[in-house]
């Protein structure tokens, strides 16, 4: 597939409903699941006319969970699942497993990298687990998408560190040079594309929850029990060491309406927060921002001490 600098294509997953059922257990009803996708819906049409410099795209949960479901249904190694939203949907099956990895920024430590899942069990926890039931065995890694690589390439060395080898990875949304660099890094690994030209994209892939929780996990003191830290503005648009250099820094933040995605994120949010009102969970302000990598970053608290469904 081509890449088309003048107008990058971007493809963004509109995944509200699938996020709040399996991150925060919330089963709606039919109508109270109409009306977030109709505001999901809504604020992607705001996004694509923010994204007027690119060829924008979207990817609703139900097309993924499809992809995903024709191409493991065939697969007869053992499945880690990166992605905890579409992957449970979308198969049924007695050897799936789940390695909950996320991205993480630690403020104390002046960090970025992998940790375990907000309320998931500890790394060391994790991978007891899965080396008991699978070590000396080939297995399937799957995940949403491949961005810039370095996630499924960690979750490649923490299972192999483990004694359990990837034989393949599945991948529904592909950038471009993320697929080069698992190319690069892991020649011996076949990557499968279940969503085909559909799924490639030459620039971004973010998720609509990222104008909500922001795309990264971001580390600080005191937490309270039950809560989490998210980024005020989608991950692609926080500092990264090591992959933004400044030339695509520059070209990116003049291609992007930064300004205008953090108030689509906040008007999504506000309705969003009016259904879920009376459920307990609600996203909230922090005073001030903290700071990462030098840069202030706007950050919200989503509060989960309660479960439930919007009605």
């Amino acid at each position: 597939m081509e890449l088309t600098p003048e107008r990058p294509k971007i493809i963004i997953t509109l995944d509200l409903v699938h996020t709040l059922l399996r991150r925060h257990e919330m089963h709606n009803s039919p109508l109270a699941i109409a009306r977030i996708q109709r505001i999901e819906q809504e604020a992607a049409r705001r996004v694509k006319r923010a994204l007027k410099n690119h060829d924008v795209h979207f990817l609703d949960s139900k097309t993924l969970e499809e992809g995903f479901r024709t191409h493991l249904e065939k697969e007869k190694l053992p499945v880690i699942s990166i992605d905890d939203i579409h992957i449970p949907t979308a198969v049924d099956r007695p050897n799936l497993f789940h390695l909950h990895l996320t991205r993480q920024y630690d403020v104390e430590a002046g960090t970025h990298g992998h940790g375990p899942r907000p309320h998931a069990p500890s790394f060391e926890d994790q991978l007891g687990y899965l080396s008991g039931r699978l070590k000396g065995k080939q297995v399937a890694l799957v995940d949403t998408g491949i961005f810039g690589g370095e996630t499924l390439r960690r979750s490649v060395r923490l299972l192999e560190s483990n004694g359990i080898q990837v034989k393949r990875i599945y991948a529904g949304v592909v950038r471009r040079k993320g697929l080069e660099r698992i190319h690069d890094l892991m020649p011996g690994i076949d990557v499968i594309h279940v969503l085909g030209d559909q799924g490639f994209c030459d620039d971004w892939m973010f998720e609509m929850r990222d104008l909500i929780f922001g795309g990264r996990v971001v580390k600080v003191k005191n937490q309270p029990a039950g809560t989490m830290h998210y980024c005020d503005v989608p991950e692609f648009l926080l500092p990264n060491p090591g992959r933004v250099t400044p030339e695509n820094r520059k070209r990116t933040l003049a291609a992007i309406n930064a300004e205008e995605l953090t108030r689509i994120g906040k008007d999504l949010r506000g309705k969003l927060n009016s259904l879920t009102s009376h459920t307990g969970i609600q996203i909230r302000k922090l005073k001030g921002p903290i700071v990462v990598f030098g840069r202030q970053v706007p950050v919200h608290l989503l509060i989960n001490h309660s479960r439930g469904k919007i009605w």
